[in-house]
């Protein structure tokens, strides 16, 4: 209770943890609510899972699966975080579905790394998982780099670190300068600038210092950084609907599936049911 009596609500960190043949992505719809309703929320990949980068094959033991959730929640911090490798998750089941082997990675201190963010000093600590991941590959194995938004400086950083294991880079609305960020015009140019009542910031290496974080505003992530998504990934609450003839609905193919828009299952197959159940789960890219 507050001083004056009135009930001081408190909020929550709620760590997601998918089930068997789920990843941290799984929880794309339910992250947002409660996100919304000012919790902050960790979805974390257990070993082997659709967003590690474990090979399932090796895990042997029940400690070696879970061991993403021990470490997460022994490294548990105060800071918030936004994007991660979790905001790949629709065109990574597309690149996946034809056949691509895809890795969604978290930068320090971002999606769920247990990184403090308030702790990453440098471009180079920012960037050490990106970097880890390529210089740990298969000898003569090389890799096509897609970065979105300040994510094009990373993938800048990496080509230059790498230049003989990427194969190819690819900016989606992303950040590009060609020697990523070297003198304080790269900075200007290569960096976002947004209004000041629209962040905040945390100063955790002391008042007179620069911040080491800045934040969007709850009110302003929807049309900085989602403005093109779906209502249910990105407010408390709003719907969405799908308009369409019923002869094409019928011959959609459903993007996932489970609950009613399942009509029968066969140890081969499934059959779906008619629209609208048919596309009951179905995500309109």
């Amino acid at each position: 209770m507050a001083a004056g009596g009135d009930a001081t609500e408190i909020k929550e960190h709620f760590v997601l943890v998918h089930g068997a043949g789920h990843g941290a992505w799984c929880w794309f719809r339910l992250l947002p609510l409660l996100r919304g309703h000012g919790h902050r929320v960790s979805c974390v990949d257990l070993a082997g899972a659709a967003g590690s980068r474990v090979d399932p094959g090796t895990v042997r033991s029940f400690d070696e699966y879970t061991a993403p959730l021990v470490d997460l929640l022994a490294a548990l911090t105060d800071g918030e975080k936004w994007h991660g490798g979790w905001s790949w998750f629709k065109l990574r089941w597309l690149l996946e579905g034809s056949g691509y082997r895809v890795t969604c990675i978290d930068l320090a201190g971002g999606g769920v790394d247990p990184t403090d963010p308030n702790t990453v000093r440098t471009f180079e600590q920012y960037d050490k998982p990106l970097l880890d991941l390529i210089s740990n590959l298969p000898e003569g194995e090389k890799v096509i780099l897609m970065g979105h938004g300040i994510g094009g400086l990373s993938v800048i950083h990496a080509m230059h670190e790498f230049v003989d294991r990427v194969k190819q880079a690819i900016f989606v609305a992303a950040a590009m300068l060609p020697f990523g960020l070297q003198t304080d015009e790269d900075k200007k140019d290569g960096l976002p600038s947004l209004p000041e009542n629209e962040i905040e910031s945390t100063f955790g290496a002391g008042a007179d210092d620069p911040p080491t974080t800045v934040a969007l505003r709850l009110e302003f992530q929807r049309d900085r950084l989602s403005q093109q998504s779906p209502e249910e990934m990105c407010g408390p609450t709003g719907v969405g609907f799908l308009h369409g003839k019923f002869e094409i609905l019928s011959s959609m193919e459903p993007f996932l599936g489970g609950g009613e828009m399942i009509a029968d299952v066969f140890q081969d197959k499934s059959t779906y049911a008619e629209p609208p159940s048919r596309l009951s789960y179905v995500i309109i890219l």
